[in-house]
């Protein structure tokens, strides 16, 4: 089982369910993949660097934008 699986897993038995929070934390740890792999490609292809903090920056703003989109009327927080 690889690190993403077991991620995966991790986050199904602790945060399943159906509410927005759960649903949140699987997205986000979909973004972060997403993104990781766009820093990968970037510094593999065209030598870009890219600091751990505007990582999170991104996921974060990927992430607010879509559930503000999935769910306009309810206000979320962690």
């Amino acid at each position: 089982m690889t690190t993403l699986e077991s991620a995966i897993k991790w986050i199904k038995k602790e945060h399943g369910g159906k509410s927005v929070c759960a649903k949140a934390i699987i997205l986000a740890l979909c973004v972060l993949v997403h993104e990781i792999w766009r820093v990968r490609n970037g510094a593999a292809f065209d030598q870009e660097s890219t600091s751990p903090e505007v990582i999170v920056a991104r996921v974060k703003l990927a992430t607010y934008r879509i559930l503000i989109r999935l769910y306009p009327m309810q206000r979320i927080t962690f």
